[in-house]
This record gives structure tokens, sequence and C-alpha cells, in this order.
């Protein structure tokens, strides 16, 4: 007995010293989160309480930003580094180099787990990753009734007959036969993904070096419905179910019904979070944020891209031992992620990168950061002072974390005037790479299971 429980007692010890010098990294990043509906940014439900754990053992960015505020721009700042203002299409161009790319070449094993269309191979985002587990990974399960009305579609090509006939019918049997348990789980949850995460960290926790980069997204419409939640954040279980508030009439103010579902499907994510959390060792650096936040009817339609605080503020949390356990005043954004992610590795930082690595650095209120989508649509903020044009050219003065409050234009011309010849400058920045066309453009042309997804989740 004494022998085997010294046996036990090396091989703890053993187990602990290998892991001290792994090189691991768990980048998690959650679809449509905003920061200020988590515990540990002040909120008054409880929706993230993993999450919350991982600020207390981490550093807490308080003032943390979206570059590029929509997911198909958003990932093209995280994989490359580089602003989308400075990518001519969306999707990886074959100039940039990715994160996953860097670190694949200094011996990293790196994989990617997220079910978004615009996150696909479709867009080159496997570049750099030895597993890519992505939306043509997944076998979706359609409904009778999508097929039927997808082949009619196509047979008689007529938007007219679709929009006015086949689209009303599908939408109102598909709610009634999702709706008839209460119970309905999006085609692909995230449960599934991080199955998948699971199974490729197991396999390299004996391998010093890996990436595995897990998107979310549960807390995206269409939204599940997930009592157990919905009873830890309000007691009850007793409310309407959306799934889809576009098409149910609660895209333009914040019904109650939206934000309790939308705050369940952020606790589903949570969980899921939670199991990943639990499996790699303490010293996995851990980061974690939103591709962008979620509108509900104060600036814009419910899940319409703006530069507007409800857009850009989402969570920036990182645990790594050359970070303290902390919450930071100083600014974080999406362009620091890679830089910060490459000092760890101990890979060199191109000059080229307007982040900062934040171990060592940190930013000033007072200094600019930049948003935008492309050359035409973009936003700067300075220190209280924020000036965007788009969706609209508005002033605002807000502080950070705050909420924008009420345009400003008219009173303050002279700092209308001067925000807006910083971000022109800073738009005339060169191109660095050319990635695919829009979407909605008719030369770029995208398979059906793209197409599938991006109807699902309200694209198209």
């Amino acid at each position: 007995m004494y022998l085997e429980r010294e046996r036990i007692s090396l091989n703890i010890h053993l187990y602990k010293m290998f892991f001290v010098s792994m090189n691991g990294i768990l980048f998690i990043t959650v679809d449509c989160l905003r920061s200020d509906h988590m515990g540990c940014y002040g909120y008054n439900r409880p929706t993230t309480p993993n999450i919350d754990s991982l600020a207390e053992s981490g550093t807490l960015y308080k003032n943390s930003y979206a570059n590029c505020p929509s997911t198909r721009w958003a990932f093209q700042s995280l994989h490359t580094g580089i602003s989308a203002v400075q990518i001519d299409g969306i999707g990886v161009p074959n100039e940039c180099e990715t994160l996953a790319s860097k670190l694949l070449s200094k011996g990293y094993e790196t994989g990617w787990f997220g079910i978004n269309a615009f996150v696909s191979r479709e867009y080159c985002y496997q570049k750099g990753f030895n597993k890519f587990y992505g939306i043509k990974d997944t076998i979706p399960k359609q409904s009778f009734i999508y097929k039927v009305g997808k082949q009619i579609h196509n047979s008689l090509n007529s938007e007219f007959i679709y929009n006015h006939i086949i689209n009303p019918v599908y939408k109102k049997l598909y709610r009634r036969s999702q709706l008839k348990t209460g119970r309905y789980r999006p085609p692909n949850p995230d449960k599934q993904t991080v199955d998948r995460a699971l199974d490729f960290i197991n396999d390299k926790l004996n391998n010093s070096n890996f990436l595995c980069w897990v998107h979310f997204m549960d807390a995206h419409t269409p939204y599940g419905r997930y009592p157990k939640h919905l009873q830890a954040i309000r007691g009850d279980t007793s409310i309407e179910h959306v799934i889809k508030p576009h098409d149910e009439g609660k895209a333009d103010q914040p019904h109650e019904s939206v934000i309790d579902t939308y705050d369940a499907c952020i606790r589903n994510v949570d969980e899921q979070v939670g199991r990943l959390l639990d499996r790699v060792p303490e010293e996995t650096m851990v980061v974690l944020t939103g591709d962008h936040g979620e509108e509900f009817g104060r600036y814009q339609p419910h899940h319409r891209h703006s530069m507007y605080s409800s857009y850009t503020q989402v969570p920036i949390i990182i645990r790594d031992k050359g970070l303290p356990n902390s919450r930071k005043e100083s600014p974080a954004q999406h362009l620091d992620l890679m830089p910060t992610i490459l000092r760890r590795a101990n890979i060199k930082i191109p000059d080229y990168f307007e982040g900062i690595q934040l171990q060592d650095e940190k930013r000033t209120k007072k200094e600019p950061i930049y948003f935008g989508f492309d050359r035409e649509r973009g936003a700067i903020r300075i220190g209280d002072w924020k000036y965007m044009d788009y969706p609209d050219p508005e002033l605002y003065n807000t502080p950070h974390s705050g909420i924008d409050g009420e345009p400003v234009t008219e009173q303050y011309p002279d700092k209308t005037s001067e925000l807006r010849g910083l971000l022109e400058e800073y738009r005339s920045s060169p191109m660095v790479g050319k990635g695919k066309s829009n979407i909605y453009s008719n030369d770029n042309k995208i398979s059906e299971t793209i197409e599938e997804n991006l109807e699902d989740l309200g694209y198209l």
C-alpha cells in the first residue's frame, strides 16, 4: 500500500512537471456575446458562472472591443491580426498569414472547431489548421418541410411564390413542429462542437504545443430552448420561446422574451465552456472573447450589425502565467489578441500589427481605437469621444464601457470634423490582401451547405 501511494504521488509530480512546461493555447470565441450580459462584467443574472471563474483566475479587460464587429469581418482580424479595413472582400486572403499558420510553422498542433459558414473552408479559414471541424463536416438534419419547399423554390424559380407562399407556410409549420415539445435545439449545437474539440485536446495533451480554437454558436439565432438555464436566470420557465426574433415580429424593441431567451442561451454556452476549462491543465493559456455583441432594438433592429456599443463591446478575458489576476481598466481590442498569443509562443510579432502584446504593454484611455468593416463604414474612439459614419454620421460623448446615449454631433462640429479626419486617414492605409466578394454578389458562388447555414442564421 505504501509503495502504491508513492507511485501515485510520483506520477502526479511528473504530470505537473510536464504540464508546467507545456505551451497549450485554448482560444474561445462566442458569437453574439455582449459583455454587459455576463456576471463578471456586472450583469445581475447568473448567465456565466464558469466564465466568471475563469475571470477570477485570469485578467479581465473591463473596456474591451471588437474592432470589426460582425462575424464575417471580426474573424478576419482575429485570424490575421489585421483590420478588415485593410482586406478587400471577406475571408482570409492568400497574402495573409494567420495565427494558426504561424503556430503551425513553429511545431504546434492546431485545431479549429466551429459551425459558422462565414468561418469555413469556403472563405479559406482552414489555413494553418491540422484539424478543421466546420459546417461541411456536419450532417444537417433538415426537415421534410424544408426539403420540399427548397425543391419547389428551385423548380419554379419565383421569388414572389417563395416570399409570399412557400416561406410563410414553412415558417408556420416549422415553428409549430419545433415548439410542439417546447425544446427546440439548433441543428449543430455547441455540445457537439465541444465533443469534437475535447477529442482533439485529449489527443494533444501529450504534445507540448497545441492551439485549440473553439467557436460557440448557441447564443446566436435560431435560439434554442433550455429550461434548466431559464430556471437558473429567472426562477421559472414560463415564457414564450423565441427562435428567430426577426421572423416573429420582435426585432425592433427589447422584448422581455427575447432577452430571457438570449440570457438562457448564454448560460448554455457557459456550460459547454466549462467542459473545456475542466479538461485543460491550469498552465494552458486561455483566451476568451466574443466576435461581436448583439442588438435588441435600442439603436438598430435585432442582430443588425453596426458600430454602436451594443455591437462593439465584447469580453476579453485571458488566463496566462504572463498576466496578473486582475481587472484591467486599460482598453483592449481584438487586434491585441494575436500579438499576445504569439508572445506566449515566443514567435516574433510583425511590425505592421497595430495591436499590442498585453503581457507587458497597456493602452491608455486616450489612445485611438478604430472600428471598421471596410473603407466606407467605420468608427473611431478617443477617450470619451466616439465618432461613427455608419449607419449614420454621428458623434457621441460617452465613457469607455458606457452606452452610447444620444448623439451630440450638432453641438460639437469641431470635434466631429477632427475625428472624421482621423478616421479617413486611418482608412487610407494600404490594402494587404484580397478575399472573396461579398456574399450578396452575383459572382460569389457558394455551396448549398454554406447557403443553407447562412439562411438558417438569418443572413440570406
